[in-house]
This record gives structure tokens, sequence and C-alpha cells, in this order.
């Protein structure tokens, strides 16, 4: 992932003990490396201990240090608290890659954390596969499942989330959408408990979870043979845009040129109530627009041409904030600089009220 300060963290797995790697605990460790903008190691860490540990994504975290998960069948060294078998591991690191906290997550049997991002409220949500039935997980659906973690800033665990049916279901990539909740991508052979309408075999199974874990909507995708979801992100439509891996060229695949191909599914927005913001409309026009935008609130009241100045966010559709300014009484907003796309606004008054709406910029 690239870096605030436009270098690259990179996580993955080393068992060397030299050339640019340092600090082995024995086997193969988690192996994080910080890169400058043009590529130079500014530093790396190796993190584990004596048995396997395969570090799988980091992230930067608000503070300028990192997150990162993966497995780790280590005992001892930096893992402290291990159940057997594998367990997610997660690691905070600070801003230099040293440790600040660590957790092992999962029960007896073999869990694989995939996939790691900070959340909003400025803890964490985990996600991979787990087929333990005891420890940190419940609901089990039998083999291994979907398991998504949220975890609070130090680590400590508000909910779980145990997420497949009978048969093998795998995660692989999660994030957090617009309205709070999580998107989830993997892979499932099965065909009942909370997956609907497997094509055959293995199926790419997208899964959209609420803010506390509870599932909204599943959909599994592909055609009589395998595929396997690798990636999912929320567009700027508020749909969302996963890529896959697939043998079939049936059911919902088509094009196939033969063994494996790569396979890319643009899904549509929602048009669930949890996508529609809880803050009074805002009638925003032009829409779309080029440069600059006026505000209309509920009851015609003209929000940008009252008594006092409103304060304005904008943030994508991947909540990401943009921009943060004052619009005075009357004036319009400028959005000239901002790239093609369409972003959520928000409007404070002086009394506190706050007004939301989407606009498109296009050129």
């Amino acid at each position: 992932k690239q870096t605030k300060d436009g270098g690259f963290i990179i996580a993955g797995r080393a068992n060397s003990i030299d050339g640019d790697v340092t600090g082995n605990h024995g086997s193969l460790d988690y192996w994080v490396v910080k890169l400058n903008n043009i590529g130079s190691l500014e530093w790396q860490r190796s993190l584990g201990g004596s048995g396997l540990d395969l570090g799988y994504s980091v992230s930067q975290t608000e503070d300028g240090g990192y997150i990162v998960v993966g497995e780790s069948n280590s005992q001892d060294g930096d893992v402290s608290n291990p159940y057997t078998s594998s367990d997610y591991w997660v690691v905070k690191l600070n801003f230099d890659g040293k440790i600040e906290w660590e957790r092992s997550l999962g029960g007896t049997n073999d869990d694989r954390g995939n996939d790691i991002q900070q959340t909003r409220d400025g803890g964490y949500i985990v996600f991979g596969q787990s087929s333990s039935i005891n420890g940190d997980i419940t609901g089990n659906h039998g083999g291994y499942d979907c398991w998504a973690v949220k975890l609070n800033a130090i680590g400590t665990i508000e909910w779980q989330k145990a997420l497949g049916g009978s048969s093998e279901d795998f995660g692989q990539s999660i994030m957090q959408t617009l309205d709070g909740g999580f998107i989830l991508a993997g892979s499932t052979f099965s065909n009942n408990g909370d997956v609907v309408n497997n094509d055959g075999g293995l199926d790419m199974w997208v899964v959209k979870l609420n803010e506390q874990g509870i599932l909204e909507w599943q959909k599994t995708m592909g055609g009589t043979n395998a595929e396997i979801g690798y990636s999912i992100q929320q567009c700027n439509d508020g749909g969302y845009i996963t890529v896959a891996e697939t043998r079939s060229n049936d059911g919902d695949v088509s094009g196939g040129q033969g063994q494996t191909d790569f396979w890319i599914v643009k899904l549509a927005p929602e048009s669930s109530p949890t996508t529609t913001p809880t803050s009074p409309p805002l009638e925003i026009y032009p829409n779309p627009a080029t440069h600059t935008i006026s505000l209309l609130a509920p009851q015609d009241q003209a929000t940008g041409s009252g008594e006092t100045p409103l304060s304005i966010r904008i943030n994508d559709l991947l909540g990401q904030e943009i921009s943060q300014q004052t619009l005075q009484p009357g004036e319009a907003l400028d959005i000239a600089a901002l790239p093609n796309g369409m972003y959520i606004l928000t409007a404070t008054d002086a009394l506190g009220k706050v007004y939301s709406g989407r606009f498109m910029k296009q050129e």
C-alpha cells in the first residue's frame, strides 16, 4: 500500500537471515518492509516466533503506524497467548515498525487472516477463514467458514461473525462501506446456511454486513466450474468492483479464454435503505456540475443564502474526506478542482442541524 509520505509499506514472509532481512525468529516470519517513494529501503522488520508466520495484508493507520495480519502457528517470540494450530495474528506497529501490541485470534483449528483495514471509529476489521468451533469463534456452519472480526483500537474483540454453509467457505477481502457496514469477498462451496444460489462447485461469494456484523445480503457468482474471489472495493457510484479467477464459461461468466481466466465483475449500487443518508436531504444544483454548485435544504430554505455560514464536508463514496471548508451566505461552492466522480456533501448550520446529499462532478 502507498503511505502518506508517498512511500510504500509491504508485508509478506521471509525465512532469510541475510541480505535485506534481519531479525528472523526461525522458519518463516512476517516480513514488513518500508520503502521511500523511489523504492529505497527505509526499514524492515521480521515478526513472529519459531513456527510459521505468514503475513498477508498491511495498511497504514491514522496515527502513522501500521496494522498487519496473516496467520501464525508460533508459540513464542513476538507471539503471545496463541491457540494451537494456526491463528489470525494481528500486529500493530508504530511509524518505524516497532510492535505496539499484537493479538492472536481464533480457536484450536486452523484460522487464517487474509485482510485487515482500520475502521472509521479507530478500530479494525479483520477477515479470512476459520475451521475452529471454540476459542474466539462462535456460529461455525461446518468445515471452513468465512470469519469477520471487529476489533477496537487496542485489539479487543467487539464482535465476530462466522459466515458460510456446511461445505468450505473462504474469506479474502473486506472494506468498510459508505454506510458504515462492510463488503466482503471470497469463495464458497456451500449452498445452504448463509449461502444461496450457488452456481455449482466453488463460486465467488460477496457478502454485505451492517456496522454490527449482521448479514444484510449475499450474492454467489460464477458458473459450473470454479471461481475464487480475491478482492472487492466500493466504487464512486456506490456499487462494487470485484476480481476473481474463473474456469467457467457459463452461468454468470462469459467470454472465457480457456483454462483459468481473470474475471472482473461490476455490481450495481445497492437499492436498500442502508445506503440512504440519515440526515435530512439537501438539494444540490446543478447536478451533475462542472465548476460550482449551490445548495437548497428542505422546505425551500436556501442554506447558501442564509444568515450564517455553513460548515461543508465533502467525502468520496469510499468514505474518505476530500475537503472541509466554510461556505459564506450567498456563496456557491467551488468544485472545479475535484476529479470527476460521485461525492457525498454534508452541510452543518449554526444551530448544528446537518443536511446531506450527493452530487456528480463531471467535465
